[in-house]
């Protein structure tokens, strides 16, 4: 989110405020000439990055403890089902509309949402939603995936406002932080 907070934020810090915000060995040197030399190696990575984030406004962020959630651009949430609704034939999940994730730079992803289609899991076949109810009741049902961004703008340098535009789900039939990470019961797309 950093990335994206510098590049849609309009005018650019100078180089040397983005190595140090960038690049740990950068920032962590204290000895001018060692970080001058530092330049050479860490800049191309970084000016790469920048010109990555500059040239698009849409993003796929994982979320609930996904294989990739210590990448950069990971936003740690956890979302959960609440109890089957027949009269829907769904598990709602709460709303991500006005949620606000921060992340160790204290850059705010804000995130709106254009209708309540993302709030529930539609699941119409009995034995899928039984399996998923007796997860969810266990206390072993794992919801991973993806959040589908658009980055509309950056407000005060730190808040990135987004609209969600799609939302890929994997259900898991055991949390990520046990042993295996469970295996992959089913996949939904809102």
């Amino acid at each position: 989110m950093t990335y994206v907070s510098v590049t849609h934020a309009g005018q650019q810090p100078a180089q040397d405020e983005l190595l140090n915000l960038f690049s740990a060995k950068y920032y962590n040197e204290h000895d001018t000439f060692k970080k001058h030399d530092l330049i050479a190696t860490e800049w191309p990575s970084i000016e790469a990055n920048l010109k990555h984030y500059t040239a698009q406004n849409y993003y796929a962020v994982p979320f609930g403890g996904s294989t990739n959630l210590n990448a950069p651009q990971a936003i740690q949430i956890t979302i959960g089902a609440q109890p089957y609704d027949f009269g829907s034939k769904s598990f709602p999940i709460g709303s991500f509309a006005d949620a606000v994730f921060p992340n160790s730079q204290n850059v705010r992803l804000i995130v709106s949402e254009d209708t309540s289609r993302f709030t529930q899991i539609k699941v119409e076949e009995e034995a899928l939603a039984r399996q998923i109810e007796q997860l969810r009741t266990s206390g072993m049902l794992s919801l991973r995936g993806l959040l589908y961004l658009r980055v509309d703008n950056v407000q005060n340098g730190n808040q990135v406002h987004a609209t969600l535009q799609h939302v890929h789900i994997d259900v898991y039939d055991k949390p990520s932080y046990l042993n295996g990470g469970g295996k992959l019961v089913t996949s939904f797309d809102l």
